[in-house]
């Protein structure tokens, strides 16, 4: 089955091992120069703790999930899309937007 992507977007998949995830994402950050990115967790917890090794790897990274005040969230795909910050990492924003 084919799947369907965004004209523009380009989508990576790895299959990668629970402890390597980290390490093989800041590699492939530098490696693919990626302009920008969003980047899913499961959980938040998963999402804050993702954003802070994303963000000790050098990279402005916040975290957006649905513990956060709808006004916080509200400013934040804007500020994305306009460049503020390159990657973004959400947990459960399903239920938040």
């Amino acid at each position: 089955m084919d799947e369907l992507t965004l004209k523009g977007i380009t989508q990576y998949k790895a299959l990668v091992e629970e402890r390597q995830k980290v390490d093989f994402l800041n590699t492939l950050l530098y490696e693919l120069q990626i302009n920008q990115s969003i980047i899913f967790c499961n959980s938040v917890t998963r999402a804050q703790l993702l954003a802070r090794k994303i963000t000790e790897f050098g990279y402005s990274c916040p975290e957006i999930h649905a513990k956060m005040l709808q006004d916080h969230r509200n400013k934040m795909f804007p500020d994305f899309r306009n460049g503020a910050f390159r990657i973004l990492v959400c947990a459960g924003m399903l239920q938040a937007l």
